[in-house]
């Protein structure tokens, strides 16, 4: 079997994995992990939409609404309950049957919720609760272990089973793919299209076999991640970005009862009576009862109502009832309020012996109730609120003692509350359940995308790479095709010996070899392939010969999103490099050199993301905000009386008018000469931009701006450098790590003189021991920097080194230098 071909089961195979895992996420069972649950109907509450054996698939969702039909287990019942939403009251929801006339007795809280009514399949219910009975369990396993034999025995492979398939079975030939392809590999410039052919042969021809194993792999993990992705694109982008959800505000009023009277002494412990104790009116008639009320809630505020307080005199049993007003409606402010009132409970007393005297009726005891009446309207977190609260407080009476009545013994008949909810909707981003968690779809939409755009283009490069081998790289193609299929013959050996017939392509003689049965035989004979099956009295041949082969480059890591992340969350850091006199010792400049702290990674060199940077236009804010705080770091120490020259690097791209401008700004307000600041641009830029990067190198030198021609080796000519507003040129750390070779260190020491020629400055950097340092010396090098006098340090070290705190090293150790 071909690679082709098995790369197409490979991507049925990832299809099918991609439609289990879709199938998992939407039916798994809540019990394994899953968002589902399965719904027997067994009664008639929500006829006639759903009727008794009908099953009901139900999903867990992060918001129910009323009118949705949800399945929650009672506590009480010990079942699940399944029924429409009435109302939701707080956290809990009123539920009822389509067919009660009753509400549920039991109010479920969104937690207990098992899931809302996602698909209706009628009678299937009772299908499954037929499977569940023994017997049918038995027929079905009975069934299953008849179909896998019978898959079993047919799948066993005959004498003359096909070894290798012909990826033309499928109409597809590596002939229409490259011209579909061809148009990406005329976009590469002709020596890259060389570089990379040539080095795509010589991975191939190293093990041929693991690179389409290794291709086959890539093929089915993006063929799965572009189907993931699809689908989830599809479930993400079939629903809005945003929802309605509830938002309530619960707000509570708060009553405390409090009653006192005066009593003689010797009756109770204390000189009167206290709240709870029992009042005799032989005693006393006057009651005083205070009521202390608050409003509690989230920023309560303009707190408006009344008070009004009755006393209800009645007799329970034949409902017989007086109402005494003991305090007119008044008027209140704010969210407490006290109210004091005597009550007198003689004109209780007397109501009843009027009552029993005229009418001859006796009951064993009557009840007095005081029940104020409090009415508030206020705002609650900016809701309106207009509510009433009344609580009670019941004594139990006859015509010796009035005490207080209790409902039971763990009820504290003297406080009250009542609570409340202003209920009201916000917008917030929606979410879909997948796993078991809820994540946004907004993310989910990002996350297909990228996942969809990355695999198409990986595919499409997977494609392009193929296309290319095969019109450059036939002989490494085949053996990436055919590998498993292929028998490697010795180059001496004897082919076999019977009439030759020579075929036209490869694919034609695979398709000789899957009818024949036959494997296919490969002897390399430089320049030449060959290639043969061995039928019975004939022998199958096919020559080719090697020609140059390419390369298959890896794309550069795409950085662009974490360093927009990084630019916002301010995760860069500018460390500096001390520049030394070497005539002296002393530092008479830093270099600021980008640092990203990575949350993940940590100190992050810009040699692993300044090309991403580059290639994304994030180039331009970053540099800006590198010379931006350098500048600010450097007129701080300008302000503590430390004149340092600033030396920040530039890219090409960055030489724009807008870094002119940028440039004119920073110096007005920092107030540095503008004779502090050094713009570095590398040679190699120069020599490849050199028209583009000349106006703005020329406007920088108009403005007194030092220029530095960074990373010199010596490339550029005396005409360019002529035409240059150059001040210094920055010797290449590399140059400088060959002095140990005398030839080099000569042409090092010419490139060094004839820039001496042009009366620009010689900054070595990348000194890292002692004899580079006298080879700089003995060149009248006037400038250094290098690990030998020290790394790149955040700015508060430097400015101790500055101040003499923490005094400059001699050596700061000999290990490699970093790439700023």
């Amino acid at each position: 079997m071909d690679a082709f071909h098995r790369w197409k089961q490979t991507l049925l195979a990832a299809l099918l994995l991609a439609l289990t895992v879709t199938v998992w996420v939407l039916f798994a069972p809540q019990q394994v992990g899953g968002n589902a649950a399965y719904v027997i109907i067994i009664g008639n509450s929500m006829e006639p939409a759903f009727h008794r054996g009908d099953l009901v698939i139900v999903r867990r969702a992060p918001l129910y609404q009323v009118g949705e039909a949800v399945a929650y287990r009672d506590p009480r019942l010990q079942r699940y309950i399944f029924h429409r939403i009435l109302e939701r009251q707080g956290n809990r929801f009123l539920l009822k049957g389509d067919h009660n006339d009753w509400v549920d007795s039991y109010q479920p809280q969104v937690e207990e919720i098992v899931g809302k009514q996602w698909i209706h399949l009628p009678g299937v219910g009772r299908v499954v609760q037929t499977l569940r009975q023994p017997w049918a369990l038995g027929v079905l396993a009975g069934l299953t272990a008849g179909i896998l034999a019978a898959i079993f025995l047919l799948a066993r492979p005959s004498g003359r089973r096909r070894q290798v398939h012909g990826a033309w079975e499928n109409g597809v030939s590596m002939g229409k793919l490259a011209a579909l392809l061809s148009q990406w590999r005329r976009r590469l410039p002709c020596g890259a299209r060389r570089r990379v052919l040539s080095d795509a042969a010589e991975s191939v021809r190293a093990d041929p076999r693991r690179l389409g194993l290794w291709l086959e792999i890539v093929f089915f993990v993006f063929g799965l991640l572009a189907f993931l992705s699809l689908v989830l694109g599809i479930f993400a982008f079939t629903r809005p970005l945003t929802r309605l959800a509830p938002d309530d505000v619960e707000y509570q009023h708060n009553g405390v009862f409090s009653y006192i009277a005066s009593a003689p002494a010797g009756i109770y412990d204390a000189p009167q009576v206290m709240p709870g104790q029992p009042v005799f009116p032989r005693l006393t008639c006057l009651l005083t009862v205070n009521f202390d009320y608050a409003l509690l809630g989230e920023d309560v505020q303009r707190v408006h109502g009344t008070y009004r307080l009755t006393a209800h005199v009645r007799e329970e049993r034949s409902g017989w009832e007086r109402v005494l007003l003991i305090q007119p409606e008044t008027p209140f402010e704010g969210r407490t309020y006290t109210a004091s009132n005597v009550v007198n409970l003689c004109s209780a007393t007397a109501l009843v012996e009027t009552l029993q005297e005229k009418t001859e009726y006796r009951s064993p005891y009557y009840t007095l109730t005081l029940a104020p009446r409090v009415t508030v309207q206020g705002e609650v977190a900016g809701r309106a609120l207009e509510d009433t609260f009344s609580p009670t407080l019941t004594f139990n009476f006859d015509s010796l003692l009035f005490y207080l009545r209790r409902e039971d013994e763990e009820s504290n008949p003297l406080v009250a509350t009542q609570s409340g909810v202003l209920k009201g909707w916000k917008s917030e981003p929606n979410m879909l359940p997948i796993f078991g968690k809820a994540w946004p779809v907004g993310a989910l939409r990002a996350v297909a995308t990228t996942g969809l755009v990355l695999s198409l283009t990986a595919l499409g490069a997977l494609l392009w790479f193929v296309s290319v081998l095969a019109r450059r790289s036939p002989t490494e193609l085949a053996q990436v095709r055919y590998g498993a299929a292929l028998v490697r013959l010795q180059p001496n050996a004897t082919p076999p010996a019977a009439p030759l017939v020579e075929v036209a392509s490869l694919d034609d003689l695979a398709r000789l070899a899957e009818r024949h049965g036959a494997a296919i035989l490969y002897q390399p004979r430089q320049p030449l392939h060959y290639y043969f099956v061995a039928a019975p009295g004939i022998t199958y041949r096919y020559a080719v010969s090697e020609g140059p082969g390419g390369v298959l480059t890896a794309s550069l890591v795409q950085l662009e999103s974490d360093l927009r992340r990084a630019l916002e969350q301010q995760e860069f850091q500018v460390y500096y490099q001390p520049i030394v006199s070497l005539a002296d010792r002393q530092i008479v400049g830093v270099e600021a050199l980008l640092r990203w702290q990575h949350p993940q990674h940590g100190l992050v060199s810009p040699t692993e993301f300044l090309a991403a940077a580059e290639a994304s236009g994030l180039i331009e804010p970053i540099g800006a905000w590198l010379l931006e705080t350098a500048s600010a770091q450097c007129h701080a120490w300008q302000a503590a009386g430390l004149n340092l020259r600033l030396a920040v690097n530039l890219s090409a791209r960055q030489l724009t008018p807008a870094l002119i401008r940028q440039v004119r700004h920073l110096l007005r307000i920092s107030g540095l000469a503008a004779g502090q600041l050094q713009v570095e641009i590398p040679e190699a830029r120069v020599l490849e931009q050199a028209e583009e990067v000349l106006p703005c190198l020329r406007e920088l030198n108009d403005e007194g701006v030092h220029i530095a021609l960074d990373d010199f080796r010596g490339r550029t000519s005396v005409l360019t450098l002529e035409n240059l507003p150059l001040h210094s040129i920055k010797l290449d750390r590399p140059w400088l790590e060959e002095i140990s070779d005398p030839q080099a260190a000569k042409t090092l020491q010419h490139g060094i003189d004839a820039t001496r020629a042009y009366g620009l400055e010689i900054i070595a950097e990348g000194v890292e021991n002692e004899a580079q340092l006298h080879f700089l010396l003995a060149t009248s090098c006037t400038l250094a920097q290098g690990y030998f006098f020290a790394r790149p340090l955040p700015a508060e070290q430097v400015t101790q080194i500055l101040r003499g705190q923490n005094p400059l090293p001699a050596s700061e150790g000999s290990g490699k230098e970093e790439q700023p």
